[in-house]
Order: C-alpha cells, then structure tokens, then sequence
C-alpha cells in the first residue's frame, strides 16, 4: 500500500542516515537491531523483502559503551523541536535479552538491583537494559525522519574540536618565548555522555 511504502522508505532513509554517523575515532554512534541491522540497500529500492517502518536501536558513545535509552530520551523531550521515543524492551523481554546479547545472569542482575520494566534505569552494571524505538506511520513526514537523526548527530556524535599541533607547542617549534598562546575555541561538556558545546563568550 502508499502508506506501507511511505512509512518504510522514510525508515530506509533514517538506517543510512545512522550507518553514516561515526566519532571521531570512526566508532559507530548508532547500534542498529533486528532485521534493519542486517538490511543490504540494492539498486531497486523499497520492496517485499525491506523490513517495516520501526528501527530499534541505541546509541553508543566513541569508546563504544551503550548511552542508556533513558539519558537518550530525556534529552530528545528538550529537542527543538522535541522528540517523542519509546524506550525499554517494548513488552518482549526475550527478544530484547538477546538483540542486547545479555546472558540469564545479566538479566538476573539487572532484577536483583531493582530494575523492572518501565522505570528510568537504562544501565545497569555497565550494560543496557533495553533499547530505542523510532517508528512512522501514514502521518510522518521528511522532517520527523530528519529531526531525530539531525539530533543524534549534534547532541552524541564525538569530533575532534582540539586542533592545536601538539608536537610544536612540546618541540616549541614556531613559538616564539615571548609569543602568547590564543585559545581560539572553547569546548564543555555539560551533559554525561554528550558531544561537546562550544563556549561563544
């Protein structure tokens, strides 16, 4: 139908918008599950064997440690424009145990220290408790696809911002003694497991 083709080929554009995003380092920003992980793009386009028009995934920092869903979606809400998710293993905590490769004693100490389904504990002893879901519907338009992998992109990716020469300010090399050094930008990070803001003044 228009409507199964719409919704999916606006899921196809956000797979390739997320396989291209990478740190700094050329580590992935986004892990991709189900059948869109292992989806090859051919020449022809959507067709019966492209996978529906929900993405689950989660976002993985340039050390590569899972950033838990629930940091993810508070900061989504503060997007402008905000972006709604669904977060957690969906009702399909068998499905989620092994697209997140968490053995019977992960999941088992992942209860013990008090997480169950729906609170906000997207890690637990270093490991994901759930994922991030992203779907479209016959309403969703460019702009939403956009929204979310344009967020992504600004809010998690890790780029290197320090361009000073390292080996000439420690040789001296083109220093003068009396040549002051000029910070030309500045960078914070004031959010754990966010990308670096840049201080204007």
């Amino acid at each position: 139908t228009q409507i199964s083709s719409h919704s999916t080929c606006l899921a196809a554009e956000r797979v390739r918008r997320f396989r291209r995003l990478v740190h700094d380092n050329n580590t992935s920003v986004v892990q991709i599950y189900g059948q869109w992980n292992y989806f090859q793009f051919g020449t022809k386009g959507i067709d019966e064997r492209t996978p529906g028009p929900t993405v689950a995934f989660n976002i993985s920092d340039r050390d590569g440690a899972i950033i838990g869903y629930d940091e993810v979606s508070r900061l989504a809400a503060l997007n402008r424009p905000p972006i709604q998710l669904r977060t957690g293993c969906f009702c399909n905590p068998g499905a989620c145990q092994e697209a997140l490769s968490l053995c019977d004693d992960d999941v088992t100490e992942q209860h013990a220290s008090g997480h169950v389904c729906g609170d906000r504990r997207g890690i637990v002893n270093g490991k994901p408790t759930g994922a991030i879901r992203a779907s479209f519907g016959k309403d969703s338009i460019w702009e939403d696809m956009d929204a979310l992998a344009s967020f992504i992109e600004k809010v998690f990716v890790s780029r290197r911002h320090v361009s000073l020469q390292t080996q000439q300010l420690n040789s001296g090399a083109n220093q003068s003694d009396n040549e002051p050094l000029v910070i030309a930008s500045l960078f914070v990070f004031p959010i754990k497991s966010c990308a670096a803001m840049r201080v204007r003044r």
